[in-house]
């Protein structure tokens, strides 16, 4: 048998926390003028924290009424989204955090929607072992469980991972333009030695101009082509160096090595356009 002055005493206890965790007046006229201001920002989610403390039962029957009003509206009004995420194979995972404008919505995902503010929001999907995905989406007002999708190892929403640098592709192409510059180096000595050694054997020391023009040209262009590859070396080193250190480069760079000729052999060198 439970004994009255037990109960008492029990009760007299829990008065004081029952006292403490309802608004005061001062508290409730707060959150009433409050909660319209963040209405009024289209700070939903705030808005209806701050009317869900002046629509308590304890609180003034003018502020009361209007704030229960206003915290359906906002329920009404307050978008919420569904988070569907996927590992490269397709399938659905559950272990990963979510953060919309670098607030944590979500340590792991439990299949349940989540309320944002209306207004374009950048949301982060981040798991273990996999590249973070970033996605950019207007979210409206009224909408409810807007389905947003992201898969794990799809290339067109992964982002590098900070840490890792990424060589700009302008350093591929300058680089790619050097060793062809060598390689014509090497084609164009390697012909003009054997004609040399050729005509040694056949007209020198009375060969004709052509011979040795053409022996001449040749040995030009081969030290033109060897100059400009090396340059171009040279210069997509420094870029991919640069461009590593600062996190890369976006743009598709227009690179090419050029030779021509002019009237005392040729001249060459190398464009690149960033």
């Amino acid at each position: 048998m439970v004994r009255p002055a037990l109960v008492a005493a029990s009760l007299a206890l829990l008065a004081p926390a029952v006292a403490a965790a309802a608004p005061t007046k001062q508290a409730c006229v707060a959150s009433y003028e409050q909660g319209q201001k963040l209405r009024a920002e289209g700070k939903l989610s705030a808005a209806r924290s701050e009317f869900a403390v002046c629509a308590e039962s304890t609180c003034p029957d003018l502020t009361k009424t209007d704030c229960a009003t206003w915290l359906t509206e906002v329920d009404a009004s307050l978008p919420t989204v569904t988070f569907f995420v996927t590992d490269p194979s397709g399938k659905d995972v559950s272990d990963v955090k979510v953060t919309v404008d670098g607030a944590v919505v979500a340590e792991r995902l439990d299949g349940k929607s989540v309320a944002l503010d209306p207004g374009p929001r950048k949301l982060r999907f981040e798991r273990a072992g996999e590249l973070a995905i970033d996605v950019e989406v207007v979210v409206r007002e009224g909408e409810k469980n807007r389905r947003i999708e992201a898969r794990f190892g799809a290339a067109t929403t992964q982002e590098r991972p900070s840490g890792v640098a990424a060589v700009s592709p302008a350093a591929w192409a300058l680089g790619a333009s050097g060793l062809v510059g060598v390689a014509i180096f090497g084609v164009l000595g390697g012909v003009a030695l054997q004609e040399k050694s050729d005509a040694d054997e056949s007209c020198a020391p009375d060969c004709t101009d052509d011979v040795v023009d053409s022996i001449r040209t040749k040995l030009i262009a081969a030290d033109v082509a060897l100059s400009v590859g090396l340059a171009a070396l040279g210069a997509g080193v420094a870029i991919g160096i640069a461009t590593g250190l600062s996190g890369g480069d976006a743009k598709k760079p227009d690179a090419a090595l050029f030779l021509a000729p002019s009237p005392s052999g040729v001249f060459g060198g190398f464009s690149a356009k960033f």
